[in-house]
């Protein structure tokens, strides 16, 4: 009985740790996507203000800016969408008494009677 219970109480803690670091790559997972739309918008404002002034920049900073603007944008988003936000990223909860039970199972070994 205190046997089940003590392995009950540690099925218990390591579900909470699992649980606990799904929290926490979720929370970082939101952070970068906020991170990236972040940079997105300062990468689009940087090229806009470039390409709408352009009296005040050199003709290669222009091309630069209206080269930057698309592609700078789509390789921030598609970096992160394949790196942290996609969903195969996720962390799954799963219950771990199910794993541990699997792991531990005994095999019952009976004495051998001395006839057979």
């Amino acid at each position: 009985m205190n046997r089940a219970a003590e392995h009950l109480r540690q099925a218990q803690e390591a579900f909470d740790q699992n649980k606990s670091q799904a929290q926490r790559w979720f929370d970082l997972r939101i952070r970068t996507g906020y991170a990236v739309v972040a940079l997105g918008i300062l990468l689009a404002a940087i090229s806009a203000f470039l390409i709408v002034c352009h009296a005040a920049f050199p003709a290669w900073m222009i091309g630069g800016a209206a080269f930057a603007m698309p592609s700078g944008i789509a390789g921030v988003t598609f970096a992160a969408w394949k790196l942290i936000l996609s969903p195969g990223s996720a962390v799954e909860i799963k219950p771990v008494l199910q794993e541990t039970a699997k792991s531990t199972r005994r095999t019952s070994v009976l004495p051998r009677k001395s006839g057979e």
